[in-house]
């Protein structure tokens, strides 16, 4: 029977050439490590398959925020305890909104107040 961590490799391993339509090369036994450790951070199998899920819905979003991530989602993110703290604080508290291109507009009289 497979563990855990095994299970999560390869539901990873579908999960990404599902999404990607290609087929991702892994080393297992870095691969089972990765994931027996990212199993640890959650409070059980079940948090883990769903954040996976949830990484996958995801990745555009997270990969504009953190390029350093990569264009693609890797089993060695998931191994990071800086990645996944991360990775989670976002996934409770959702993407934070951003606006690029503020313009200030000067909507003060062009004479003092007196003039008016």
């Amino acid at each position: 029977m497979p563990t855990e961590s095994a299970e999560l490799t390869n539901y990873f391993k579908e999960k990404w050439e599902e999404t990607y339509g290609k087929i991702l090369p892994i080393n297992k036994k870095m691969s089972h490590t990765y994931m027996k450790r990212f199993i640890s951070w959650f409070t059980d199998y079940f948090d883990a398959h769903d954040f996976i899920d949830w990484l996958f819905e995801n990745w555009e979003k997270l990969y504009q925020k953190f390029p350093t991530l990569g264009a693609t989602p890797s089993i060695s993110v998931l191994g990071s305890s800086s990645w996944i703290k991360s990775l989670k604080d976002i996934q409770a508290e959702g993407f934070a909104v951003t606006t690029k291109d503020r313009v200030s507009v000067d909507d003060s009289p062009d004479k003092g107040w007196g003039d008016i």
